[in-house]
């Protein structure tokens, strides 16, 4: 089930240094909206490179997935809503008092959305095995039964926005009271003239989840360290900007 509106293209900034994310916003700029800063980024640069984002035009999303105590985890939400970021993200594991906690401190800036992170994309059934995620009487769970579980936990606490593998966004888009309305940001998208590296283990294309329901595609090395033959990030952006448009004029 497609979303409402067409899903929007996310470039993740997974670059080193302030000088490397400011040549790609520069090559960027007249393509698409929304940046990701992550945490290698981040911790390298902070603040500046969410200056020169939003001095740019771009809107941003804060991918650092905060874990830590209520308290801790509040007050994350709040510096990153006086940055002006305009997304953020916790760990939804990190149980229903931390998701409560963020939700009233994201509630303070009504431009930012807040997500909630379900099972990273690197995740298999043999990784919940290891971290003791297991079903009663120790069966082993796989991937979705945890998706499903952290969602149900992340919107009975304020949730409305989730970080899954977009092989998981067509069960969330038939979860209930929440199917419409769930704001679904889907990283692990390859498009298939890019290599999947061996860190993505669900990933998909651009039309398998524009047709599953994803409201934003996050790619980052498809775009940032394009194919030879694709040459610019700027000409990957717009390529996978047409196979969107294309995926969302399908019946």
């Amino acid at each position: 089930m497609k979303a409402k509106t067409k899903p929007q293209l996310i470039v993740a900034l997974d670059v080193g240094s302030h000088d490397e994310a400011l040549t790609l916003m520069t090559d960027l700029r007249g393509t698409v909206e929304w940046l990701k800063v992550g945490m290698e980024l981040f911790v390298a640069e902070g603040h500046e490179v969410i200056k020169s984002a939003k001095a740019l035009g771009f809107k941003v999303f804060l991918d650092l997935k905060f874990k830590d105590i209520p308290n801790t985890v509040s007050r994350a939400i709040k510096a990153a809503g006086k940055l002006g970021v305009d997304m953020v993200n916790i760990h939804l594991d990190g149980g229903s008092e931390m998701i409560a906690a963020a939700a009233k401190a994201a509630s303070e800036f009504p431009g930012m959305t807040l997500l909630g992170v379900t099972v990273l994309t690197s995740s298999t059934p043999k990784t919940l095995i290891e971290v003791n995620v297991r079903k009663v009487a120790g069966h082993p769970m796989v991937p979705i039964e945890q998706v499903m579980d952290l969602v149900r936990l992340g919107c009975s606490n304020g949730i409305r926005g989730m970080v899954c593998s977009p092989q998981e966004v067509n069960s969330l888009r038939n979860f209930g009271d929440y199917a419409d309305t769930l704001i679904l940001v889907t990283p692990a998208i390859r498009p298939p003239w890019a290599a999947t590296p061996d860190d993505q283990k669900r990933a998909t294309t651009v039309q398998e989840a524009v047709e599953a329901g994803s409201n934003f595609l996050v790619v980052g090395r498809p775009v940032y360290a394009p194919p030879t033959n694709i040459k610019t990030p700027f000409n990957a952006a717009c390529r996978i900007l047409a196979e969107i448009d294309e995926a969302w004029s399908q019946n």
